[in-house]
Order: structure tokens, then sequence, then C-alpha cells
């Protein structure tokens, strides 16, 4: 099985590469009746698309100056359709996947620039494919198929769904389907919260609401380091960088729940580039009575202390995910001093859910 694996990986690459840089598409400006046969052209994916003002050729295609980051006006084209193989290769259990398609296809797509693309999950979205976190959502589930089957189990009930620090939607996409689901998007910086709300245009039955506020300890103003998805509310992060600045309004917790008759959570999302203790100092109320039933954090090691502090006020404490089905307590003498990544808080009773 393996031998036949890597044997059709390998076809596949060969043939797609023959076809580097290049893409199908219809034209239905061109379309009539005595050309509807021959009416499909193949063009180099750095090239304009026709249709395409100049002014916005150079958001759309490789090369772009950065950041891109103007919604008012832009104009996503559509490469829903993927290079040959890789609808294929993404719907096999293979080891390492996104990497292995990164190195097959990334450059590839790299080129389509900003485009609407179908993801692994099946849905259409804006993406940005030179930035390889985006191609990631190509190519597979975007925390990974352990986090991920974990996540949806865990959702499979329904309930709320907190992601702050949403982002372009990369969670959203992947969780708001679920039956059941209500989603809270808090997402601060307005050129990210543009772009998910344009993307969920398409969805109207999901129960998205898109939340412009960060979420801190209180409510407030702030300033926020602007870097796409790694923008920080830290200033001693990335000191030794120039980077553009925009001011944010934040929220706790506590209170948008309170002001908004919350009164369970199932799921909350904590990604949001090292400001993700001072978010759950302004939840302390719902931690405090148990009512946020798990919590999946992004931290670093040096954070660890405070947040479990501030986790202990429920009882919860921090699980590692051994499998979609299998918990086990986090243990950090067992990693090593720089650890960073996702943790699963569970409060006592639902360690065992």
């Amino acid at each position: 099985m393996r031998l036949h694996i890597a044997t059709t990986i390998c076809c596949i690459s060969l043939g797609s590469r023959a076809l580097d840089g290049w893409r199908i598409e219809s034209s239905p400006s061109r379309m009539t009746a005595s050309s509807m046969q021959r009416s499909w052209r193949v063009l180099p994916c750095c090239r304009k698309r026709q249709g395409i003002s100049p002014r916005l050729a150079s958001v759309v295609w490789k090369g772009t100056p950065r950041p891109l980051r103007s919604m008012t006006d832009l104009c996503a084209p559509d490469c829903s359709r993927l290079p040959l193989g890789l609808a294929f290769l993404r719907s096999l259990p293979l080891p390492h996947k996104l990497g292995l398609l990164e190195r097959l296809y990334g450059r590839r797509l790299a080129g389509r620039g900003l485009c609407t693309i179908s993801l692994a999950n099946g849905h259409l979205w804006m993406l940005d494919l030179e930035e390889v976190t985006h191609r990631w959502m190509v190519y597979g589930d975007y925390e990974g198929p352990l986090q991920m089957g974990w996540l949806k189990q865990w959702l499979s009930t329904g309930g709320v769904f907190v992601d702050s620090g949403a982002n372009i939607g990369q969670m959203v996409v992947s969780l708001s389907s679920l039956p059941g689901v209500r989603t809270l998007a808090f997402e601060p910086v307005q050129s990210e919260r543009q772009w998910l709300e344009r993307c969920l245009t398409r969805f109207p039955a999901w129960q998205v609401t898109v939340v412009p506020l960060g979420l801190g300890e209180q409510e407030g103003g702030a300033t926020i380091r602007l870097s796409g998805g790694r923008s920080t509310l830290r200033t001693d992060w990335y000191s030794n960088r120039v980077m553009k600045e925009e001011q944010i309004q934040l929220t706790s917790l506590d209170i948008y729940a309170q002001n908004h008759g919350i009164d369970r959570i199932r799921l909350w999302k904590l990604d949001m580039e090292g400001y993700e203790l001072q978010a759950l100092m302004g939840a302390k109320r719902l931690l405090s009575e148990g009512r946020i039933d798990a919590l999946m954090i992004e931290t670093q090691a040096s954070a660890l202390p405070g947040i479990q502090d501030q986790l202990s006020l429920g009882g919860y404490r921090l699980m590692c995910l051994d499998s979609p089905a299998q918990l086990r307590p986090f243990q950090l003498s067992h990693w090593p001093a720089d650890y960073s990544g996702n943790l699963i808080a569970l409060p006592p009773a639902a360690e065992q859910d």
C-alpha cells in the first residue's frame, strides 16, 4: 500500500510539474453556442486575468507588495481548480501531509497569490496563497488531524464556540458548519475582520457573529502591532522590527458574556500572539463558575505559570492530546524549556467527557 501511494505521488508530481505555474480557466464572457466546446484557455498564473483592471492586477498576482490588505474594493479571482493530483493526495491519510504537499505544490499555489480556492474541507474561502499558513488550509486540517478531530468531536453536540484571534477565519471555516454550533469570532484588526466577513457571505446559514473587539482583562483601547496572523498587543515581541500599528478596542469575555446573555461556552479557543493570559484574566467569573466546558490555548513555556494560576480558579487542568479520544495531564517538566504549542484545559467534571 505504501509503495502504491509513493508511486502515485511521484507520477502525479512529475506530471504536474509540466504545468508548473499554469492553470486552466473558462472564459464565460467569450462563450457562444458555436464556441462552447473551445472556450477553455490555459493561462500562466502570474499573468493578469482578463477582466481585472491593471490597478488590481498588482494586488492579485505574485509579486504583490506587502502588506496586501485593501478589502474595500478587493476582487479575488476564483482559483478553485487545484493543481493536478492535489485533490486526490490531500484526501489520503499521509504522514506529514502538510509538509509533503507543500514540497510538491507550494510554489505553484504561491504563484496564484490572492484568490478564492477550495479548502481541504470542501469549502470555498479567500486565501493569500503566498502565505504558507494559508496553503496549509488547502492541504489538510489547519491545526492537524489530531487537534481538529478532537475539536470537531467536542463540538459535535453544538454550543457556543468563542474564537479569540479569529484572523481570516482559519478555525471559523473549520468548525462553524457543525450542526448547532454558534460561533463568536473576535477579531479587532479591521483588514482581517473584513476579510473574514467577506468570506462568510458564502455561508449565510452558519451561526457566526464577527465581533470587532479584542479580548483582554478589561474594556478599553489598545495599540496592536500589525503582522497579519501574527499581529500582537505585546510590545516586547518583534522589538527589532518596524511594524504598522492600529488602534483597537478591547473587552473582557466576562463583560461580553454578561451583556449578551451567554451562560455557557462549549469551547474557547485562544490564539492571541502572547495575549492569552490577559484574556484569561478577563474571564475570572466564567472560569470560577465552570461555565466554559473546554479551552484550547496556544501558549509558551514562559507564560504557563500565570495561565495555570488563572485556570485554577475553576479547577481547570491543562491536558495534552494523544488522540482524538484520549487526553493526558500536561507536565511542564516533561517538555523543553522553549515549549510552544496548543494545550487543552478542562474542568474536573469534563476531563472524561
